[in-house]
């Protein structure tokens, strides 16, 4: 609750954030102070800003894009506030702003080609195998990441991996992050996961006989992103918008497939 109330200096790249949200929340003290008309316009802002990003942040979902509604409020007001101030001080804060802004912009940038990077990775990955006409699973992924990784995999070009036509129980898994598979996993695979190839951080591996129980797909698992493996599936149609991103909104339900599965 507290945290987008003073921003992410970290995931914004500079300090700065900090300064222009106390700028912010002091223009709407001296307006509520001097009992003016706008005082409660720029409160139903700010507190309007702040809850949108409250209320993703609460249901787990990735931080920073939803940092945008508590951005825009914060430098509506903000800038209302400097159009008010004396010539000087508008001109001094431009200043102050043009030469604190960049201090973080290299690295920000860097984290984000980085990302960049490995998203795309993780959808080639995905479309070689899905190409194939292979089972996948997606481990470590945040929800949003995860729903829409088939989605993307059909406009990405890959070198398929072989054919899993005619094959029982073999599966593949894209590993989001460099740490062990999930349990529920290595559990249901025999003889274990072999790692095919490691890129950008992200990881391909191949199961020869693998009985999944109970691992639901992509977006019946999108109102639960504290799952840590999905089944990722080519969907026939789009789902509901009232169901999806929604806690207990779907049944976390296997998703059936056409092809054999192996005993453990």
């Amino acid at each position: 609750m507290i945290s987008p109330l003073f921003g992410a200096p970290g995931a914004l790249g500079t300090y700065l954030w900090i300064v222009v949200v106390i700028v912010a929340l002091a223009v709407m003290a001296a307006l509520i102070r001097q009992k003016s008309a706008d005082a409660w316009l720029v409160g139903g802002v700010l507190v309007t800003g702040w809850l949108m990003t409250v209320f993703q942040l609460s249901d787990g979902q990735t931080p920073s894009r939803y940092y945008i509604p508590w951005t825009i409020a914060v430098a509506a007001v903000a800038t209302r506030g400097l159009l008010a101030a004396d010539r000087r001080v508008q001109i001094a804060v431009v200043v102050t702003v043009c030469a604190i802004a960049p201090v973080g912009a290299r690295h920000a940038l860097d984290r984000w080609i980085r990302g960049e990077e490995k998203g795309a990775t993780a959808v080639e990955m995905a479309a070689s195998v899905e190409s194939a006409q292979c089972r996948l699973y997606a481990a470590n992924f945040d929800v949003e990441r995860r729903v829409a990784l088939p989605r993307l995999a059909g406009f990405a070009s890959a070198k398929p991996v072989a054919s899993c036509a005619g094959t029982v129980g073999e599966a593949y898994a894209v590993n989001w992050v460099e740490r062990p598979l999930p349990a529920i996993l290595t559990t249901q695979c025999f003889p274990a996961w072999r790692r095919l190839e490691s890129r950008d951080g992200v990881s391909l591996y191949r199961c020869a006989r693998f009985a999944p129980r109970g691992i639901p797909d992509q977006d019946a698992a999108s109102g639960e992103p504290e799952a840590s493996v999905v089944q990722v599936r080519l969907p026939t149609h789009e789902p509901r918008p009232s169901v999806l991103f929604q806690t207990g909104r779907q049944p976390l339900r296997a998703p059936s497939d056409s092809r054999p599965e192996a005993e453990p």
